[in-house]
């Protein structure tokens, strides 16, 4: 962990994590794949985006989805209750300006109850609110200002543990350069002391050897899948990342079988925006990675790169993409693959019932407007 001090200059020479890792290479053994077992459908409401991102909670007063919709001069947060006749169940209107108001650009929540909702802004604050807005705290993290901000999604959720969140940082979209790779992935922030730690978590070694790899690239994703360990997936790495809080104790190489994958050349960090575009879609990204609490399951989901003829025109949505199934041993027990243009697998969930993977995305025709409809899945041993 490093000072609250040496975050003031975040842009660092990468650090070189003194820790003896195992490198295995896991053969994918197929005795497990993903079946589709049910269907949940919620109507929503009229000022929700059925396209955007879709967020998760299990709290004490019950399991919702919600979106956070982004107006003029605030905030609705549909929150919708996925037991009780599945439909809007509130809403919670966050300011953007005033004695309450939670800044321009929110860029994640954490819900540990429905009256303490902690929200991260484009100004590096924390503001711990209510259900019904009122802010009832806030804190200041000293982040450097319109390079790196806080992010979340499923995929790689703020946590909070004990008296500290963890959460992810972003580099903001306009950085283009291939320095950002030797950056801190992630930080803890202390509710008390007000205190920031980093995590030590860093990118790929071949990421930080000065090339650059496109639009995008910044992208990783990290869970916590243990009291003590959080795995990481990058998005040109097949590799999956294990880390304690103090250390990288293994990286696990497991080869996706019948996957399109183009061999991974550097960018130009000045390459036009459509060649770094077309870049992002013919190569294979290991994108999204989620735990599961009840089966103690790891997931990846790996986006298949498109063939050149294909990619022109293209959208990262059109993309096929496999999910791949890991034991508490990282043994990948199999995986299964999915169309594309059909489902968006970075915004599901992981509840009780298993997988919920949202059947829509902007090239899927057949889903209603006026619906989330969440395909369910839970992993299967096949026959033998």
């Amino acid at each position: 962990m490093k000072t609250l001090a040496s975050l003031l200059f975040l842009i660092v020479i990468a650090l070189n994590i003194s820790c003896t890792t195992n490198t295995e290479t896991i053969k994918e053994v197929n005795n497990y794949s993903l079946e589709s077992v049910d269907t949940l459908t919620i109507s929503i409401n009229d000022s929700t985006i059925n396209t955007g991102d879709i967020f998760f909670c299990d709290i004490p007063e019950g399991r919702f989805i919600y979106t956070i919709e982004n107006f003029d001069n605030l905030y609705q947060c549909y929150f919708y209750n996925i037991d009780m006749n599945p439909s809007l169940n509130f809403v919670t209107t966050l300011e953007k300006s005033g004695p309450n108001g939670v800044g321009e650009i929110v860029s994640s929540l954490y819900i540990k109850s429905l009256d303490s909702i902690y929200a991260a802004n484009h100004n590096s604050q924390i503001l711990l609110l209510d259900s019904s807005g009122i802010v009832k705290n806030k804190y200041f993290m000293e982040l450097a200002e319109n390079i790196l901000r806080p992010l979340a999604y499923n995929s790689s959720p703020i946590v909070l543990l004990g008296d500290k969140l963890y959460m992810g940082l972003v580099v903001s979209n306009h950085v283009n350069s291939p320095e950002y790779y030797n950056r801190v992935l992630d930080i803890s922030f202390d509710l008390k002391s007000q205190e920031i730690s980093e995590n030590v978590a860093r990118y790929p070694d071949f990421m930080r050897k000065g090339n650059f790899f496109g639009v995008s690239s910044w992208n990783f994703s990290r869970q916590k899948v243990s009291d003590n360990k959080w795995a990481y997936s990058f998005l040109y790495d097949p590799n999956l990342y294990i880390y304690t809080d103090d250390s990288l104790i293994s990286k696990i190489n497991c080869p996706v079988k019948n996957v399109y994958n183009k061999n991974l050349d550097p960018v130009e960090p000045n390459a036009p925006m459509e060649k770094q575009i077309n870049y992002y879609l013919t190569h294979t990204q290991y994108q999204g990675v989620f735990y599961d609490e009840h089966t103690k399951f790891t997931y990846r989901v790996i986006f298949e790169g498109l063939d050149e003829d294909k990619a022109l025109g293209a959208k990262w949505w059109d993309k096929s993409f496999v999910i791949q199934i890991f034991d508490e041993e990282y043994n990948c027990l199999g995986s299964s693959k999915f169309p594309g243009m059909k489902y968006n697998p970075l915004t599901m969930f992981i509840s009780k019932e298993g997988l919920f993977i949202p059947y829509h995305n902007k090239s899927n025709f057949d889903s209603p407007e006026d619906k989330f409809i969440f395909h369910v899945f839970k992993p299967r041993q096949k026959a033998i």
